[in-house]
């Protein structure tokens, strides 16, 4: 008579834990609904209702290159990366799914990609190849083509090798997937050539033919000063007699 059986005050709490999943809780309707966020059941021990409601479903994730299915909660599948079908068993889903796979495609910005997508998309989308069922990672998406650089001895050489180690060499540009050094052409190394007291980033060849003092292959005009004495018609650094006839040859009618 002297006490309540059962305390009115505490009840059976069901909550969610991240890690754990859901959980229960003899405790206070306070502390259920403020602390833990459940569901309050006053007056009732843990284990007189179904703290387990959340909806489940077939997940059908990746696993190296194989997929796997497993019965779990939306949240669980999400954190494997895979594919979710609520209120379905593994034996009523195709996993893989035969629709979806693998496509690795090319990008200008950042090379070679990995999408996993269907084959249409992959073909008329990303105009990528299409590997049926696999998920991404299981094929090499970083294949080869032709590469132009500046070689240690300052000219332009042309390689096959892939896109990402291409670009970190001097001057490296790549020339697509597939393609060979006999379809490119290699452009001339340039530098900084001085022209006039001005800079600009030419060939060796092109240099010489205005008259410019050329800084070296890969030199870039940052790491030169170019000196302009106006009487140095030739640009050579002195004034002498080939200034002088380079002057009287100018001389004559100005148009």
């Amino acid at each position: 008579a002297d006490i309540s059986c059962p305390n009115l005050e505490f009840g059976e709490c069901c909550y969610w834990e991240i890690d754990t999943g859901q959980m229960c809780e003899y405790t206070d309707d306070f502390t259920c609904t403020n602390t833990y966020n459940g569901t309050w059941y006053q007056g009732f021990p843990c284990g007189c209702h179904d703290c387990d409601p959340i909806e489940t479903g077939a997940c059908c994730y990746p696993e190296v290159c194989d997929w796997v299915c497993v019965i779990n909660t939306p949240q669980e599948c999400s954190a494997l990366l895979g594919m979710y079908y609520p209120n379905l068993s593994c034996a009523d889903i195709n996993c893989p799914n035969p629709e979806f796979g693998e496509c690795c495609y090319w990008d200008a910005d950042l090379g070679q990609m990995c999408e996993y997508t269907d084959d249409f998309t992959c073909t008329n989308t990303y105009n990528g190849t299409w590997y049926q069922g696999f998920p991404c990672g299981c094929h090499d998406c970083e294949p080869t083509g032709a590469c132009c650089y500046m070689n240690e001895a300052g000219e332009m050489h042309c390689a096959i090798m892939e896109y990402k180690p291409c670009i970190a060499l001097p001057q490296g540009t790549f020339y697509g997937v597939g393609s060979t050094c006999d379809q490119v052409v290699c452009c001339p190394p340039v530098g900084a050539c001085c022209i006039k007291g001005n800079c600009l980033l030419t060939s060796s060849q092109q240099c010489g033919a205005v008259g410019g003092t050329f800084g070296g292959n890969g030199v870039i005009c940052a790491n030169v000063t170019c000196y302009f004495c106006a009487p140095d018609f030739n640009n050579t650094g002195a004034v002498d007699i080939n200034d002088l006839l380079q002057l009287l040859a100018a001389m004559g009618v100005c148009p």
